[in-house]
């Protein structure tokens, strides 16, 4: 693999997890962190999708830990790792976040 290759696969995937975000809610983390740039061509010509209604009802931790089980085994853990860090993150997402596997 050159390093061209290398360079696509890593923006392919960080538009992959920014696309995520903004399809389960986290858009304003996209913008927050400056990752607007990356997002996917679709998006940035037609602008982003409506959530799905089934996201609009659940709560923003529910929506977090499938963002996390969609992205895979790597956010996972993160996930669960932050589901210690009572210090870091509210009791609503600790709960949700424990419920990782």
């Amino acid at each position: 693999m050159n390093l061209l290759d290398n360079e696509y696969a890593y923006v392919k995937r960080y538009r992959q997890i920014v696309d995520v975000m903004i399809r389960h809610g986290f858009g304003y983390l996209v913008e927050r962190f400056g990752l607007r740039p990356v997002r996917s061509l679709r998006e940035r010509l037609f602008g982003p999708r409506l959530k799905p209604e089934h996201l609009l009802a659940i709560s923003e931790a529910e929506r977090l830990r499938h963002a996390l089980e969609e992205l895979g085994v790597t956010f996972i853990k993160f996930g669960q790792i932050l589901s210690t860090r009572h210090d870091l993150v509210p009791d609503e997402f600790i709960k949700e976040l424990a419920t990782l596997q």
